[in-house]
């Protein structure tokens, strides 16, 4: 950290010398322009008058003090680009600064409309490729041993004391690499130990050898983050975004295939309350928690989020939750298709962790050992209104409870859920309290779990059960293996004769038989946005109690 802050404060003292003749004129704008194809008189005034280069009008701003719109047109754009600065000097970074907008994606000054906007189609691509020799890799895991990128920038953008007034929106921010042992090697796209706003940012390819290959945020900082990619980032843990003892806002946000050798292959949360909303995970990898590592007195809210065929070497294909004694709210959320070699094939909870499991749908989860769907150990733990398809394990395919030889039991109750077509349903290798109730149990096999009451045994009526088909007939079911095998998706909707909800047609449809599920949760559960009609009680299953609840009795109006 103090080589970096020493390179800012020496090159801020050289630069000032270049500023007074028009440091006056520079004061009053509010709207900076840079693009590296102008040719004017680069002041940054106009499209036409543009700044060649983001890091003279980053450190014209900061000298001057004043709150700015910075606009960026396409174009590359590299922190080692300005007077003074050795072009392989890999403390070279972007400094984000306080009451400072910059925004990518315009289309810049040779097209016809230079303030068109689109962050696809004209890419503002900031990069710590400093020497411009970066091959392309075929993976994340390749990026941690490619020795192209050992001359990279170790941070392509540094915010150092920012406030929730530094924002950056519409970046494509590549090439970082966090790999000096000596200095900070965390954070190489970008290291945030304090506020920043992120928006319709791509972070691609970056890396560190310790916390967060795209972005570390530490230290009760606030970091919000919307609208944003991630793919094919990698460290040792946080694949893509590490955060401690700070309190994350991630809303819209698609992490794919990134990758750490450690724990969370998309993210890494310790003692803080991240709240994720609407975020997609597929296939990033981890030796624990594939999706979403959280441990040490943090407390997650995940709301409608998707995990799909993210792996873990160990556990918590899709996410681990360590939260030691916290409560923390898992809704809405889609477990599919992740994979652990050992516990908990889609989520894995312990450490005394409290999740709420709420109207989500585990559909394929698998593992080695316990627990394809849920593994619980050492925890307190809710599950309502879920459902549990297709899921397999050696023991407990959709719930499993224990951990090796050791005995720490849990407590799980289970209510208003559906469990159906899973491996054994449920192993309980501690003596964990289970309690289940008014839920559909399939076989009615459930160990050693308690029972109350309203517990059935009858088809569930979904739409459509997913299932491996031939490409050529998907009424024809096929083994995995075979080579002709597609995967078709379920609709765990429950059939009705009053009416259910088609999320392909975004329309109401009837069936000609109606699920016993619908209708047959707890009497004294709310029954929520259920539409009418219903009949006072909350459906089982993942929609029960949602706007996506089937209706549960014919209505000749309707």
């Amino acid at each position: 950290m103090r080589k970096s802050i020493s390179f800012l404060i020496i090159f801020i003292a050289v630069f000032s010398s270049t500023l007074h003749a028009d440091q006056a004129n520079f004061e009053q704008l509010h709207i900076i322009y840079v693009d590296d194809d102008a040719i004017g008189a680069n002041n940054g005034s106009s499209w036409e008058n543009a700044y060649k280069y983001l890091q003279k009008a980053l450190i014209r701003v900061e000298i001057a003090k004043i709150s700015a719109e910075i606009r960026v047109a396409q174009g590359i754009y590299k922190p080692n680009q300005y007077e003074g600065q050795p072009l392989s000097d890999r403390n070279s970074t972007f400094y984000l600064t306080n009451d400072v907008t910059i925004k990518g994606g315009y289309a810049g000054v040779n097209q016809p409309d230079p303030n068109a906007r689109d962050f696809t189609l004209y890419q503002t691509i900031l990069s710590g490729d400093l020497n411009g020799d970066d091959a392309e890799v075929p993976d994340a895991q390749s990026l941690l041993d490619h020795r192209r990128r050992i001359d990279n920038s170790f941070h392509v953008c540094t915010a150092y004391s920012t406030e929730p007034t530094s924002v950056i929106d519409g970046l494509y921010i590549t090439g970082g690499n966090a790999d000096d042992e000596t200095i900070i090697n965390s954070g190489g796209g970008i290291f945030c130990p304090t506020y920043l706003e992120i928006s319709n940012c791509t972070f691609k390819n970056n890396t560190c050898t310790d916390l967060g290959g795209a972005i570390y945020n530490s230290c009760c900082g606030m970091l919000t983050i919307t609208n944003c990619k991630f793919l094919d980032n990698a460290s040792i843990s946080g694949g893509a975004i590490a955060t401690l003892s700070s309190d994350p806002i991630i809303k819209n946000c698609l992490f794919q295939k990134n990758y750490c050798l450690g724990s969370g292959g998309a993210i890494l949360n310790s003692t803080g309350n991240p709240l994720l909303l609407n975020c997609r995970f597929i296939e990033n990898i981890a030796d624990s928690g594939g999706g979403i590592y959280s441990f040490c007195h943090s407390d997650p809210t995940l709301l409608n989020c998707t995990f799909i065929g993210n792996y873990a070497t160990y556990h918590g294909g899709g996410m681990t939750n360590k939260s030691n004694n916290n409560a923390h709210m898992i809704e809405g959320c889609i477990f599919k298709d992740n994979f652990a070699s050992s516990y908990g094939g889609s989520l894995y909870n312990t450490h005394n962790s409290k999740p709420i499991i709420k109207n989500c749908l585990f559909d394929g989860n698998r593992t080695n050992k316990w627990g394809g769907g849920l593994h619980f150990y050492d925890c307190d733990a809710e599950a309502i209104n879920c459902t549990l398809v297709n899921n397999t394990a050696a023991d407990g395919g959709a719930i499993g409870c224990g951990f090796e030889n050791e005995v720490l039991p849990s407590t799980v109750r289970i209510k208003n859920c559906i469990l159906w077509n899973n491996s054994e349903i449920i192993y309980n290798d501690d003596n964990s309290e289970i309690t289940i109730s008014y839920s559909c149990i399939e076989g009615m096999n459930i160990g050693r779990a308690g029972q109350t009451d309203g517990i059935i045994n009858q088809d569930p009526c979904f739409v459509n059960m997913g299932c491996w088909a031939d490409v050529n007939d998907p009424n024809i079911v096929v083994d995995p293996a075979d080579p002709n095998a597609v995967w078709i998706e379920g609709d765990y909707h429950l059939k009705s004769q009053a009416g259910r909800y088609d999320p392909n047609s975004r329309s109401w449809v009837m069936d000609d038989e109606t699920s016993p599920c619908i209708d047959a949760g707890d009497p004294n559960s709310s029954i929520g946005d259920e539409p009418f009609p219903n009949g006072g009680v909350i459906n089982m299953g993942a929609y029960g109690g949602t706007a996506e609840a089937s209706k549960s009795y014919l209505d000749e109006s309707l």
